[in-house]
């Protein structure tokens, strides 16, 4: 089920789609932040992490679609993006040597 759900917003963002999004990038979110934390300095992890938060940027409601426009989703994900800059912050305040998450940060 995963994988599937994986495809179709790697594939279009359908307005259903559009609220299983987030759901899912904190699922996958959540999974790099444990690998983080048990295998320092693994890019792997903060390249995903990459990716799935790519995937929010280029999905961002303002692209003029309708079902894209509704206020509670731009406020939602706006939040849960600036709760990934928070993040980053602290993270590389308690991880100095992490350079993985230091290029992370950059980007």
């Amino acid at each position: 089920v995963r994988d599937k759900i994986s495809w179709n917003i790697r594939s279009t963002t359908t307005e259903d789609q559009w609220y299983l999004l987030q759901p899912w990038a904190q699922r996958e979110i959540d999974l790099c932040t444990r690998v983080a934390e048990q295998f320092p300095n693994n890019y792997f992890a903060w390249a995903h992490r990459y990716y799935v938060i790519s995937i929010l940027f280029n999905h961002w409601p303002n692209d003029g679609k309708k079902y894209l426009s509704d206020v509670s989703v731009a406020g939602s994900l706006r939040s849960f993006l600036a709760g990934e800059v928070m993040f980053i912050e602290q993270w590389l305040t308690t991880h100095v040597s992490d350079h993985a998450a230091a290029h992370y940060g950059t980007e």
